[in-house]
């Protein structure tokens, strides 16, 4: 194995991809729950860069929530500085 990869097990809940979430964000009370998961979603797409691609559609279905509850909570992570939409 080269140095500085990481090689995980086919199957493994790694290999579909991962990414790091902020403490900070976990354990900030402002946000509610629903705003953390949809933080560690997102995250989780982002791997090691500074942008991420799902889409609200594929967001909603995946954490089982409505648009309107998706749009109530993201609102709280826009408005205390976690993602930025562009």
């Amino acid at each position: 194995m080269s140095k500085g990869y990481l090689k995980h097990p086919k199957g493994s809940i790694y290999s579909k991809g991962y990414g790091m979430v902020a403490k900070q964000a976990m354990q900030d009370p402002v946000l509610s729950i629903e705003a953390k998961a949809i933080y560690a979603y997102i995250c989780s797409y982002a791997g090691s860069g500074e942008t991420a691609f799902p889409s609200v559609k594929k967001m909603c279905y995946d954490l089982h929530i409505s648009k309107d509850r998706y749009y109530n909570h993201v609102k709280l992570l826009i408005d205390q500085g976690y993602i930025k939409v562009q």
